[in-house]
């Protein structure tokens, strides 16, 4: 089992490793005193640390395929949010 998960987790790193090598995971920011701050790793696919030592399934799954996570969690999941509630209050369906 560790063995298939060691593959997966592996596929993984060289997907991010090429997305950025491509320059795909560029980004640039302006900081202090009209300092240009560069990011060559804004693509994240796997926090392989975060995965295997998480105690809630919760947690691991938001670690494990970041950029599904995040694009599932704000395109889909934020439009089913119920809009009538007030601010800072969860949906019990809707907790990711």
């Amino acid at each position: 089992m560790h063995v298939q998960v060691t593959t997966l987790f592996t596929g993984f790193m060289f997907s991010e490793s090429n997305l950025v090598a491509c320059g795909q995971g560029y980004s640039y920011t302006e900081g202090e005193k009209d300092k240009k701050i560069e990011n060559f790793n804004t693509i994240k696919q796997v926090e392989v640390w975060k995965v295997e030592t998480s105690t809630a399934m919760l947690r691991s799954t938001c670690h494990w395929n970041m950029q599904t996570h995040h694009w599932l969690k704000y395109y889909v999941s934020m439009r089913l949010k119920d809009r009538s509630l007030p601010r800072g209050t969860v949906q019990a369906s809707v907790i990711i």
